[in-house]
């Protein structure tokens, strides 16, 4: 294997195939997040700086003592 690798899920998704990528996904990760849009100017920034950005929605039960 040559070059750099970038992250483990573009490893998952260039070497198993996509009807088990799933499973292997849930085994890591757990149950499947949704996901939401990044707005294009912390894309930009990102990509200016060489980092990425990702986000999840994670859901969770209301608090009882905090507020929203």
């Amino acid at each position: 294997m040559s070059g750099e690798l970038a992250s483990i899920e573009q490893c998952l998704e260039k070497h198993i195939p996509e009807e088990q990528l799933k499973e292997v996904r849930r085994i890591l990760y757990g149950r499947e997040l949704g996901t939401f849009t990044i707005i294009e100017a912390v894309e930009n920034l990102a990509e200016q700086h060489n980092f990425e950005v990702k986000g999840y929605c994670i859901p969770a039960a209301k608090e009882e003592l905090a507020p929203p």
